[in-house]
């Protein structure tokens, strides 16, 4: 009974500053409430702050939030389901962190999206096939974590796509041949532990010079 009356006690205190608030802020506020921050990073993401354009990682146009960008923060949890209620976010970075779980499916809805780093965690599980509908997307980067299963054919989608980082994973099977319907690909690194090999695009930018897929062996299976 104590607890809910403290808890009832706080929202009371707050709840003027988060009239103030854009709906991007209480979103991110949402958000760091679902993650640890043993760092204290986050520290001045607060409903007394009058912006959230002001926080840490926060950056907006025109008061809406664009980028949010958390690398390197020690920060642990689950990527958020909520992430896309920012509507107009274009760059997520939540690199070198110890996110774990699943990516969720709903950063399909993140349309505007055009940078996603998720590398350097410990997200399990398969890639959703979900986000071959960002199609705004210039760089994806799912490198070193621990996700498995097929690489989804709908990736073949990302037409803009430049940079396709997915090396340091448990994938099986081949990429698949949609892959090269990614007209943009510049870059695409990718190796298991029971599949050691990186894959590089290089255009050739001379006329009539040709294109090419070069494999790079990296070493053998050591288990």
């Amino acid at each position: 009974m104590l607890e809910i009356g403290w808890t009832m006690l706080s929202f009371l205190i707050l709840f003027p500053f988060l009239l103030a608030l854009s709906p991007d802020g209480i979103t991110l506020l949402r958000i760091r409430n679902e993650l640890q921050d043993p760092l204290n990073y986050l520290e001045n993401w607060n409903a007394s702050q009058p912006s959230p354009c002001d926080w840490i990682g926060v950056t907006c146009d025109n008061d809406i939030v664009t980028n949010l960008r958390l690398q390197d923060m020690n920060l642990t949890g689950n990527v958020s389901t909520i992430i896309c209620e920012l509507t107009r976010i274009k760059i997520l970075d939540l690199s070198r962190n110890k996110f774990s779980g699943s990516i969720p499916s709903e950063l399909a809805n993140c349309r505007q999206l055009q940078v996603l780093n998720l590398s350097y965690n410990a997200l399990f599980s398969e890639i959703p096939s979900g986000l071959g509908l960002l199609t705004n997307l210039i760089a994806l980067d799912l490198s070193s974590n621990k996700l498995s299963g097929r690489i989804p054919k709908e990736l073949g989608n990302l037409k803009s796509l430049g940079i396709l980082n997915m090396f340091a994973n448990f994938f099986s099977g081949s990429i698949p041949d949609e892959v090269g319907n990614m007209s943009s690909l510049r870059q695409l690194l990718i190796y298991a532990p029971n599949r050691f090999f990186a894959i590089i695009y290089r255009q050739s930018h001379e006329p009539g010079g040709s294109s090419s897929w070069i494999k790079f062996p990296l070493g053998k299976n050591s288990t």
